[in-house]
């Protein structure tokens, strides 16, 4: 029965998607007095907090024609991010009445319930897996509600040098601690490529660590050496803000996250005699989320608000979602690196 009832509702909210989709984003508005978002991030969270308790699951027809529809609408929605490069985008709403940046929730929204409908499978109703695979879809959408009715706290806590961003510090530091001794660990036991995989990972994590903090200026007070003065686009001892590296930033950042999120899967699937050598160096599946989260927001704020005009940019209000997405990758690393560790120290053989 709840099944059912659950199955009626995915329905209207899909066409209250659909709706503000096409022509007129803000239909759902005046039919129904709530925005199309809210009403999709509210069923979503009851999923998540009902996939968890396993109260249900949506019925496998449903699920099989969210497949069909995630696709269709992921790829559609890239063709139109990626055309606002190429012709003007009222051509675009001219030709097909589609309001891009609410399409876009259509994969999302279907993303979101085939992401939570997968859990069975891959947490195998273990505690600990099913915290980690609903807890960071349920704090994005815990922050989405803080943001509507409580916007001075999440710029408080997501603005720089505060709450978001010293986590990201302790967080990047942390797993770069914990993949230098996994590499130690490696080294010990003669696996050479182990052991120099993971130094080269805990370098990474603590220059990323170091930049989160601008190497400690906003705590000791330096001034600004020349060079970053001259150069750094705020003014701090940091690299990625020089002209040169930041406009490779993002990019970085969703590479990042696209092999996070994927690489341990396309590997598994597709190159399993590597898997053998190489799966030791990629994230769980389990912790797919954690990295996707910023290879979406960074692919978002990069393309789509440059589809539109500079305006768009606080329509959408993307750039305040930029430390929270950093947030989830530096935790996601955090897990990660715990993970090798443990299974390092239980000698798995890769």
């Amino acid at each position: 029965m709840l099944s059912i009832l659950f199955s009626i509702l995915y329905v209207f909210v899909f066409t209250v998607l659909i709706s503000d989709s096409f022509r007129a984003f803000d239909s759902s508005i005046k039919f129904i007095g709530v925005e199309s978002n809210f009403l999709a991030v509210v069923f979503l969270t009851l999923n998540i907090v009902l996939a968890f308790m396993n109260v249900y699951q949506l019925p496998k027809k449903v699920l099989s024609i969210s497949k069909g529809i995630f696709c269709i609408s992921s790829f559609l929605s890239v063709i139109f991010i990626l055309l606002g490069y190429i012709i003007d985008r009222n051509i675009i709403f001219r030709l097909t009445n589609i309001q891009v940046e609410n399409f876009i929730t259509l994969p999302l929204f279907t993303g979101g319930i085939l992401y939570i409908n997968y859990a069975p499978r891959l947490t195998k109703e273990i505690i600990w897996k099913k915290l980690i695979f609903f807890i960071p879809p349920l704090f994005l959408f815990t922050l989405f509600f803080v943001d509507i009715f409580d916007p001075e706290l999440f710029k408080n806590i997501t603005s720089e040098d505060r709450l978001f961003e010293n986590a990201q510090f302790l967080f990047f530091f942390l797993s770069s601690a914990v993949a230098f001794l996994t590499a130690l660990f490696f080294l010990r036991k003669r696996s050479a490529l182990q052991a120099v995989l993971f130094l080269g990972l805990a370098v990474g994590l603590f220059f990323i660590s170091g930049e989160e903090i601008s190497w400690g200026q906003r705590i000791i007070g330096f001034e600004t050496p020349y060079y970053f003065e001259q150069y750094n686009l705020q003014k701090e001892s940091t690299f990625h803000n020089i002209g040169t590296f930041h406009r490779y930033t993002q990019i970085f950042y969703m590479v990042v996250g696209l092999y996070g999120a994927l690489s341990r899967v396309i590997l598994t699937k597709f190159f399993p005699r590597l898997a053998k050598l190489f799966c030791f160096i990629t994230p769980p599946t389990l912790f797919f989320f954690y990295f996707f989260a910023v290879f979406l927001f960074y692919f978002l704020n990069q393309y789509l608000t440059f589809y539109y005009e500079i305006l768009t940019t606080a329509r959408m209000g993307m750039g305040k979602w930029q430390e929270v997405a950093e947030l989830y990758v530096a935790t996601g690393f955090l897990l990660f690196t715990l993970s090798a560790y443990k299974e390092a120290r239980q000698d798995k053989k890769y």
